[in-house]
């Protein structure tokens, strides 16, 4: 079950995810760049939000970023909830 976890949690979830993905699809930043037409720099950014600035990516950039990893934007910001509901 995924859960409401505000902007940091999903910005967390959706860093994860990209550098999850990049790893398993054997993408450096620099291909993920060019096969998304994403700005490499922002794809570093992504996969390191930080809380000193406003993090995570916008939905115009992570759409990009999960089609070129073969999967959808609501995929990657999908949090668990590993709590049992009774």
């Amino acid at each position: 079950m995924a859960t409401d976890v505000g902007r940091e949690g999903i910005n967390a979830a959706f860093a994860r995810s990209l550098w999850q993905l990049r790893i398993a699809d054997g993408l450096s930043q620099r291909q993920l760049a060019a096969k998304s037409g994403v700005p490499e720099s922002t794809i570093k950014h992504g996969e390191a939000p930080r809380l000193d600035r406003p993090g995570g990516c916008l939905l115009a950039t992570a759409i990009p970023l999960a089609a070129a990893l073969g999967t959808t934007v609501d995929a990657m910001v999908a949090v668990k909830d590993e709590r049992k509901v009774t």
